[in-house]
């Protein structure tokens, strides 16, 4: 990738794990939970992403605990 489209593509990575990170404070703010996996913040949380270009992992330890967030871009080194 050229210089300007993987900026372009990191600040896109980036995005979106603000995106889940709301995502998931929401879910605590409403439930007194963080969700487990995106999954779940897809099917209750309206999270949408393009899953043939992003993983995107939440680690998590327990449910009072705000889990660590991935997002890694699918064929970018």
């Amino acid at each position: 990738l050229s210089l300007v489209n993987r900026k372009g593509a990191d600040e896109l990575t980036a995005a979106l794990k603000t995106t889940v990170l709301r995502a998931a404070l929401t879910c605590y703010a409403v439930e007194g939970r963080y969700p487990s996996d995106s999954g779940y913040l897809e099917a209750y949380y309206g999270l949408s992403y393009d899953h043939t270009r992003y993983i995107v992992s939440l680690d998590a330890f327990a449910d009072n605990i705000l889990p660590d967030i991935s997002v890694l871009q699918i064929g970018v080194v």
